[in-house]
C-alpha cells in the first residue's frame, strides 16, 4: 500500500516537472522580436536623457552607446 502511494507521488512530481520544463520553451517561443528605430544618421535617433549613454545610428538602427569619455564619481 505504502509503496504504491510513493510511486504515485513520484509520478505526479515527474509530470509536474515535465510540464514546467516544457512551459519554459513555450514562453521563450512566444517572445516578440525587439523593435528597433530605423535611422540613417545619428540625428534620426531620439535624444537620450541619460548622461551615461547616447543613442547613435549604427547599421541603420538606433542603439545605445556607453559614453567612454565621461568620468563618474561614484562616492
Amino acid at each position: 500500500m505504502q509503496r504504491g502511494r510513493n510511486m504515485t507521488i513520484k509520478t505526479l512530481k515527474f509530470v509536474y516537472v515535465i510540464i514546467l520544463f516544457f512551459s519554459l520553451f513555450l514562453v521563450a517561443k512566444n517572445e516578440p522580436e525587439p523593435k528597433f528605430i530605423e535611422c540613417v544618421t545619428d540625428a534620426d535617433c531620439l535624444n537620450s536623457q541619460s548622461k551615461m549613454y547616447a543613442l547613435i545610428c549604427e547599421k541603420n538602427r538606433c542603439i545605445y552607446e556607453f559614453l567612454k569619455s565621461m568620468h563618474y564619481n561614484l562616492s
